[in-house]
């Protein structure tokens, strides 16, 4: 710990007046979203001042017994805590993360890294209806939305606009997913997702590794 102190005075002390400022915001804005990435294009600059400043980041949330850690290959920053309780999703959120999760694995082979991975409302739909079959469950438009927008909240996914009801309706799933949820082979993610439909509702914890 006082290593850490000593490491975080000494690299603070480097920053200007102006970097000092942008460090207070940016500690605040990684605690309320937990993930930042370079691939969200109005978190780039954040993103690589962050990476510029790696140190004195690290050193500050290791004080208050925070772990940020830098994906650099992902362009990804994540925070985590021993002691604060990890993202909390009901039911229907946790379905979609992880179809989420299983539609960005597939599209994953037939990408490079560098191209953002899309999916539509209908193929979540589609996804959800495929695996729900035995089950009298359906995903309804409100329910998506609703957890949609937490995924966005905390730099999961992005879209613009509202227009859920639309099936083309397009949103970016970004690599941040990967460490929002462990898993990564399909047939494992498949089997999560079936043990989740027809359960009762129940508050979940995001996976982390």
């Amino acid at each position: 710990m006082k290593e850490q102190v000593e490491i975080f005075y000494k690299e603070y002390g480097k920053l200007t007046e102006k970097e000092s400022e942008k460090f207070k915001e940016l500690i605040n804005k990684l605690i309320n979203v937990n993930y930042l990435t370079a691939y969200k294009e109005e978190d780039k600059k954040d993103y690589y001042f962050i990476g510029n400043h790696l140190e004195c980041f690290t050193s500050y949330f290791s004080i208050g017994g925070w772990e940020l850690l830098h994906f650099p290959n992902q362009r990804t920053l994540v925070l985590q805590s021993l002691f604060i309780p990890k993202i909390t999703l009901n039911k229907t959120s946790s379905i979609i993360l992880l179809i989420l999760r299983f539609l960005y694995t597939k599209k994953l082979h037939d990408i490079s890294l560098d191209n953002q991975i899309n999916v539509t409302i209908s193929e979540i739909q589609e996804k959800y209806e495929q695996l729900a079959i035995s089950s009298s469950e359906r995903l309804k438009i409100g329910e998506i939305s609703e957890g949609l927008r937490l995924l966005k909240k905390y730099n999961i996914i992005n879209f613009k606009g509202l227009d859920f009801y639309n099936d083309d309706f397009v949103l970016t799933i970004y690599p941040t997913i990967q460490y929002a949820v462990g898993i990564s082979d399909i047939n494992t993610i498949t089997d999560k997702i079936n043990s989740y439909i027809g359960k009762e509702e129940n508050n979940e914890e995001v996976e982390e590794n």
